[in-house]
């Protein structure tokens, strides 16, 4: 759409990228082309959120990558990366708030996306069915998620200033327990008056999550997440929190907010480390 305003961002692989616009439409571009590849049409409002689905597999088998797209009229929508007819595949409704943020765990073949104050988690199997709900506390609407690669936590950012560390647990298809995970321990020599870290409650930071060690032989989609629990609050911007990233090994994660800061954190230790 040229000429219209450019909401979000993401690139799909070294030559395609997608754009969300402030009208709805969502598009694929070639960079090397500099033109339009496919048009998807149906939000009413802005897009404000983009991420894939099965995006480790873009390189060998695009027919089985979605786009997946989160708007201002409080749905989510999943696109077929090579229909250019721009026909949606399904359709993700119930949040009360415009979508704020999305991220997917190809760990579990789950969606993650924020709306409001809640935290909603979506099966990527057929029908995406919602597997359940978190209301995060912040006091000010979820801003941006961002998640570790095996997601063994989750980070929630709000307008609040304030960031939440959310700890996994993974249970297999038939709803048991997986065993072993990495612990997470806090460092109590840490000053929480220089850190940034504010603890929920010092006893309750222990968490096992599900890695890539003690998950050897499962399948991917024969996990899912337990609803995680917060472990620790993350405390050092001044004013909102505007987005977060994290790391591929997870060791670190990066957020920004209106502070015109950009702060580094170790989350295994909630320690701000730098920036």
């Amino acid at each position: 759409e040229r000429g219209a305003e450019v909401k979000c961002i993401m690139w799909l692989d070294d030559a395609t990228f997608v754009v969300g616009y402030f009208s709805g439409g969502v598009e694929i571009w070639s960079a090397p082309m500099g033109e339009i590849v496919a048009r998807f049409i149906g939000h009413e409002r802005a897009v404000t959120a983009l991420t894939l689905l099965n995006h480790d597999e873009i390189k060998n088998a695009r027919t089985s990558v979605y786009v997946v797209s989160g708007s201002k009229d409080k749905t989510i929508r999943v696109w077929r990366l090579d229909d250019s007819l721009g026909r949606e595949c399904a359709t993700l409704t119930g949040h009360a708030d415009g979508i704020t943020s999305l991220a997917f765990a190809p760990t579990t073949n789950e969606l993650f996306s924020a709306a409001g104050k809640e935290i909603r988690c979506w099966s990527c199997a057929p029908g995406y069915p919602l597997q359940y709900t978190l209301n995060t506390d912040h006091t000010a609407p979820v801003s941006s998620i961002a998640l570790a690669s095996d997601l063994s936590f989750m980070i929630s950012a709000s307008l609040d200033g304030i960031m939440r560390l959310w700890l996994f647990t993974m249970k297999d298809a038939a709803t048991r327990s997986s065993g072993g995970g990495t612990k997470y321990q806090r460092d109590y020599g840490i000053d929480d008056a220089t850190s940034g870290f504010a603890s929920m409650d010092a006893t309750s930071y222990r968490g096992a999550s599900s890695n890539s060690g003690s998950n050897r032989g499962f399948k991917s989609k024969s996990l899912t997440s337990a609803p995680p629990a917060v472990t620790l609050e993350l405390r050092g911007h001044l004013g909102d929190i505007t987005c977060t990233a994290c790391t591929q090994n997870g060791n670190m994660f990066a957020s920004g907010g209106i502070d015109q800061s950009i702060m580094m954190w170790e989350p295994k230790k909630g320690k701000h480390i730098g920036m």
